[in-house]
């Protein structure tokens, strides 16, 4: 119910960490993998929530933790956390150019297997449309 979505959204708002992300629980510190999670809730709720600056702050975080590689997680980079941390800042309509790093280290094994699953992903996807900012990479809106 309206309700309980509300409360939860509440909670991860008043819990986003200083730094723009979201460990496992309240006062944890931030990672990747849950930033990339609650972003993702909330790119399906900003219609309805005025979520702009959690989510620009989480971006921020994001961008902020991507490694050498081009990728996010734990260095080297896994492709589990690089694969949510794009399809999240895809999702919230952040400009992707910084992301073109992971795209440019086609020696990075993570390259090949992310493009595999975002390739597989978005095709899943029904009513795709392509944005300038996204690599040449489509998404829904």
């Amino acid at each position: 119910n309206q309700t309980t979505i509300s409360n939860a959204v509440l909670y991860l708002v008043t819990n986003q960490n200083t730094d723009g992300g979201w460990g496992f629980y309240a006062g944890d510190d931030s990672n990747v993998y849950m930033t990339a999670l609650v972003l993702q809730v909330f790119d399906e709720l900003k219609a309805t929530y005025n979520l702009s600056y959690p989510i620009s702050n989480a971006v921020q975080y994001l961008l902020s933790h991507q490694n050498s590689d081009g990728g996010f997680g734990s260095s080297p980079s896994t492709v589990y956390e690089t694969a949510l941390s794009f399809l999240a800042m895809m999702g919230s309509d952040a400009p992707l150019a910084p992301l073109k790093r992971l795209f440019d280290n086609t020696k990075n094994s993570t390259f090949v297997i992310l493009n595999t699953f975002v390739f597989l992903s978005v095709n899943s996807v029904k009513n795709l449309s392509c944005q300038s900012e996204s690599i040449a990479f489509c998404h829904s809106e």
